[in-house]
This record gives C-alpha cells, structure tokens and sequence, in this order.
C-alpha cells in the first residue's frame, strides 16, 4: 500500500489526545460563542430599557414631540448605553482572545508532551493577535479572488466556487497549524511563521499529497451532510442545522492538526 494513503487511513485511528483536544476546542468555541451571545443579550435588554420597546419612527416622533428634559434624559441613557457597548466589546474580546490564547496552550503542551509554562502562556496571546492581522488581510486576499469566481448559476459553476473556497480555507488553516506547532517548540513568536513556511518548503513532497486527500475528506464530509439533511428533512436555517455544521467541522479540524502532524514526520505526537 502506499505509504500516503497508509499514513492518511491510520490517521482515522482516534486515540485519547484526539477526543482530549476536540473536548478543549468544543468548549472553547461554545464559552467564547456564549460568552458574545450574552453580551449580545444584555445589550439587548439595556436598549430596550432605553426605548421602552418602541421603534424606531415611533423614538423619532416622541424626540420631536416630546420636552427639552425628556429628549435630553434620552440621549443621555443612549450615551450610557453607548459606554457599555464599546466596554461590553472590549471586555468581551479580551476575555475570548485569553480563553483561546489559553486553549491553544493547552491542545499543544498535550500533542507535544509539555509543561504549563505562565509566560509562555502570555505569548501565545501575542501569537493569537499577530495570526488575527494576518487572517485579515488573508480574508482581503479571499475577496478579491472572490471577483474573479463565476457566480455559481450553474451547478458546475457553484461546486467550482465551493471547491475554492475550501482549497483557501484549509491552506490557511495548515498554515495556522504549523505556526502553533513552530511556536509551542520555540516559543518565538516571529519564528513561528518563518518556520511554518520551512517546514512548508521542507515536507512540500508529503504536504501537497496529504492537502489533496484532505480537500476529498472534506467534500465527502459536506456529501454527508448534504445527505443527513435530505433524509431527516433539516431545514439548513435550524440551530440543529447550525450545530451538526459545527461540531463536524471542529471533529474534521481535530483530525486535521493530528494529520498534519504525522504527514511532516511526528507520529509519535498523534
């Protein structure tokens, strides 16, 4: 048997640190998804404080219609209301910023056999902002050769778009798995991406074959999908939809990093 296709099937062997990081990356995402989704709902029920549950065109009648005092009181509750938002935000993405920071930490000190180290913790939080900047201007990148993508009338248009956008979407995230793996065994932040981009260049032989069979695990998971909808009739617009979406691409990303990591030669981490 080739020795590809072995190390891609012997990557379906699921051991302890397999289910251990897919537990942490599960609860990572659902406190950090909760964590905006109560932030979401306070604002919520503060504006609706404010506005006493009017719309709109009906506040703009009663500013106008209503006395100097009045309108004043009101826009000074919008300027409180205004001072949460930006806080409540504030608070909200360096609490999920050091959760993650934290989670990332942990899911390589595991795979890799390590020690929690506080500064090396601290780290990984200027990590996890450099890789957010470089994701942006990634996403930029995405756009723009968005432009040049038919629109997906056609089927054969719309499954061409589809596999571009996974082709993207899992370039970056092989790159981000290697950053984190460079990272969690140097510890230098800047290093990390030159030495994602080595190992790149180093195991390219291996990377583009594990890549492609990768890109067809992930279609034939989207096929599966597609199907699971078909026959228990899910509407794609249900939270059950949104949860079946999320947890088969945390389960698809866990095996990912483990793969990888067999692929550049470190079977004995998985």
């Amino acid at each position: 048997m080739n020795k590809h296709i072995k190390n891609y099937l012997n990557s379906f062997k699921f051991n302890n640190k397999y289910w251990y990081t897919l537990f942490i990356d599960g609860f990572t995402f659902l406190f950090i998804t909760l964590l905006f989704l109560g932030l979401g709902k306070i604002l919520e029920m503060k504006a609706y404080a404010i506005s006493n549950g009017k719309t709109t065109e009906e506040l703009k009648v009663l500013l106008l219609s209503g006395s100097v005092e009045n309108s004043k009181l009101f826009l000074d509750n919008v300027k409180i209301f205004t001072f949460y938002l930006v806080i409540g935000i504030l608070l909200a993405l360096i609490v999920a910023l050091l959760v993650y920071s934290l989670s990332r930490n942990i899911v390589w000190n595991k795979l890799l056999k390590r020690d929690f180290v506080r500064k090396k913790f601290w780290a990984w939080n200027g990590l996890s902002v450099l890789m957010i900047i470089i994701l942006f201007f990634y996403l930029l990148f995405y756009k723009v050769i968005e432009i040049f993508l038919p629109l997906g009338v056609t089927m054969f248009q719309f499954i061409f778009r589809g596999l571009v956008g996974s082709t993207l979407v899992l370039i970056f995230m092989v790159f981000l798995f290697l950053v984190n793996y460079s990272f969690a065994t140097e510890n230098k932040v800047w290093f990390s991406i030159g030495n994602a981009f080595h190992l790149i260049k180093l195991n390219w032989k291996r990377l583009w074959k594990m890549f492609i069979l990768t890109l067809i695990t992930w279609v034939l998971l989207r096929v599966l999908l597609y199907y699971i909808y078909i026959w228990f009739k899910i509407i794609p617009q249900e939270l059950f939809s949104s949860i079946l979406n999320i947890t088969a691409i945390l389960l698809f990303l866990v095996w990912l990093r483990l793969y990888l990591l067999r692929t550049i030669g470190r079977r004995e981490l998985t």
